[in-house]
């Protein structure tokens, strides 16, 4: 009788337990699942960190381009001097450009430092003065400056007064690239040309500018005794030209100076996102779409496997490490 009962107990609690099991069974692969949409949640977050990353910076650079660029029609738009009736070409040398700036410069410092004398004679001052107009003349109208005198390595020169561009931005800007290199590329915007122009104005303006400023009544003097110019009115004029060449010669300088910090910060930036980076952020992204969804999806062995689990994990904190850690160091100091 007893045996009777337990047998009847075991058949009627069999279904409870097979329930149980089956539910627990079912349970598993549903828990197993919900892993990979964890992972696969962290890669949507980790991705959308990453893409604002670069988006911000590719915000900046485009904005730094922006910049150079009304920086560059502000340059070009300088006016040239008050009259340019004084101009002088000069005859041809035999040295090209580079050589050619630094004897002019040093002509025009031993003159400047010749006519402080008050016993110089007249035919000296005179010869000083025809002398000054050429070295005003080729210094002030030839690169850096607007290139209206144009001259080859053969010491030919060519006039264009039509040459209104300080920089010819159309051939030498190219603001164009991302913000990280690519293979062929070059990673930067092209400055080269802009950053020597902007050497060269700064080296022009403590050796050429600021002597001319000072020394101006003597320079206006020796020119006008050159150019045999004894009337008040025509030596006004000379004086208003002088003016002219000093103020248009000090806007190139003031000008070059924000636009060789803004260049300045542009490579800054660049230098913040490079393809070493570009590189670990995309490994970090391939580690946690690789292991976090595709291999769990595929492998069943790999969704109990708790080892397994922590890989995506490590990689999304190492990618958050990263982005920390270059977003700090891009702050200023």
């Amino acid at each position: 009788m007893n045996e009777i009962k337990k047998l009847n107990r075991s058949k009627q609690s069999s279904p409870k337990n097979t329930h149980r099991t089956e539910a627990s069974g079912a349970a598993r692969p549903s828990h197993n699942l919900n892993i990979i949409s964890v992972n696969l949640s962290i890669l949507v977050l980790f991705t959308a960190l990453v893409f604002s990353y670069f988006a911000y910076f590719s915000h900046q650079l485009a904005e730094i381009k922006t910049e150079i660029m009304s920086r560059v029609l502000e340059i070009n738009a300088i006016a040239t001097p008050h009259r340019m009736s004084f101009m002088t070409l000069a005859g041809p040398y035999e040295y090209y450009y580079s050589k050619r700036k630094e004897i002019l410069l040093r002509e025009f410092q031993g003159i400047e430092q010749a006519l402080q004398d008050p016993k110089l004679r007249a035919d000296k001052k005179t010869a000083y003065g025809k002398k000054l107009q050429e070295i005003l003349t080729i210094i002030s109208y030839s690169f850096p400056f607007k290139r209206m005198i144009d001259f080859d390595k053969e010491g030919k020169w060519t006039f264009d007064p039509n040459n209104y561009e300080s920089i010819q931005s159309s051939d030498n800007l190219n603001a164009n690239v991302p913000p990280y290199k690519r293979i062929g590329v070059s990673s930067s915007y092209n400055t080269i040309f802009l950053k020597k122009q902007i050497d060269e104005i700064c080296d022009i303006h403590q050796r050429f500018t600021l002597h001319l400023k000072d020394s101006k009544e003597k320079i206006v003097g020796a020119m006008a005794l050159a150019n045999g110019l004894k009337d008040s009115h025509d030596r006004e004029r000379l004086k208003q030209y002088i003016d002219g060449l000093i103020e248009y010669l000090e806007n190139h300088h003031r000008l070059m100076i924000p636009l060789g910090l803004t260049i300045v910060r542009g490579d800054y930036l660049i230098k913040k996102t490079n393809i070493t980076l570009f590189g670990v952020l995309c490994f970090l992204l391939a580690v946690i779409f690789c292991a976090g969804v595709v291999l769990p999806l595929f492998v069943e062995k790999l969704r109990i496997n708790r080892l397994f689990w922590a890989v995506p994990l490590l990689a999304f904190a190492l990618g958050l490490t990263v982005l920390f850690w270059v977003s700090v160091y891009s702050l200023p100091g």
